[in-house]
């Protein structure tokens, strides 16, 4: 199938232990991500402190939809992580 949007989003972490802890949560969604418009890959980069995630769909709402995804599960596992901190 041809993917001919792509977007690769970095996240930038302050500490590898975060980027390591984001990256591990987000594990088994990305390996279980099911779509037929949309792919998305990510690898931990830089000294560990970077999270780099590849997406390709087939149009442009499919793109904004996965990357939509990834943010919100970001913004839901650092609320917890600072919910957890205090």
């Amino acid at each position: 199938m041809n993917m001919p949007y792509k977007m690769n989003l970095r996240i930038v972490c302050v500490e590898s232990d975060i980027a390591r802890m984001i990256y591990n949560i987000l594990l088994p969604e990305i390996k279980t991500f099911s779509s037929q418009r949309a792919k998305i890959g990510f690898s931990i980069q830089n000294n560990q402190k970077q999270i780099q995630f590849f997406i390709e769909a087939t149009d442009v709402t499919a793109l904004r939809s996965t990357i939509n995804s990834v943010l919100r599960l970001i913004v839901l596992i650092e609320n917890l992580h600072q919910s957890l901190q205090l």
